[in-house]
């Protein structure tokens, strides 16, 4: 366990021995002296998620903090999940700083994921940030219907229509114009 011996600088000379179930003893040559290593059982420290967007679509840019001052960072990975529970995934990840990669939101349904940064360091030990909740990715543009019209009409008619999307309707505008009209006049909002 090299927790309680972090930052510690060892050199080590190896050497087996195997003992035979009739009770003979061998014993190998002693390696080489190996360099000096480090001993590393500390996770990293400062692993931070720059705040998500509630909503997201196309190339969606991640970035992170996180440092480890004995082993150094190897890398920092990006992940998402469905919300509110689900497998992690690495969206990307980057070895130098500024932790910094896009994702690209297209390659995944649309929908409500958890976002985190999950930081690793040159012995393998890990830290994670705090999970970002429910961030939408909608790449999908809404669907509308508008109601049919009569064929001939007079005096005042109801127009009207709906419109659905992932991430809601934040607003609708019912428009006309004359066939062959260069513009159109709005209804309603």
């Amino acid at each position: 366990d090299t927790t309680s011996v972090s930052g510690s600088a060892y050199r080590y000379v190896v050497r087996s021995v195997v003992i035979g179930s009739a009770g003979q003893q061998i014993e190998s040559a002693s390696s080489n002296e190996t360099t000096s290593l480090t001993a590393d059982g500390t996770n990293p420290t400062g692993v931070t998620l720059v705040a998500i967007p509630a909503s997201n679509s196309g190339d969606l840019t991640l970035s992170g903090n996180a440092s480890d001052t004995i082993s150094g960072i190897a890398e920092v990975f990006f992940e998402y999940r469905t919300s509110p529970s689900g497998a992690w995934s690495d969206a990307c990840s980057e070895t130098t700083t500024p932790y910094t990669c896009d994702f690209d939101t297209t390659t995944v349904a649309d929908g409500l994921y958890d976002f985190r940064a999950r930081a690793v360091d040159n012995a393998g030990n890990e830290t994670s940030s705090t999970i970002q909740t429910n961030r939408r990715i909608d790449n999908l543009d809404p669907v509308v219907t508008v109601n049919a019209v009569a064929t001939y009409v007079r005096g005042t008619i109801t127009v009207g229509g709906s419109a659905t999307d992932g991430s809601g309707i934040s607003a609708m505008t019912l428009r006309f114009r004359a066939v062959g009209a260069p513009s159109w006049t709005t209804l309603c909002s």
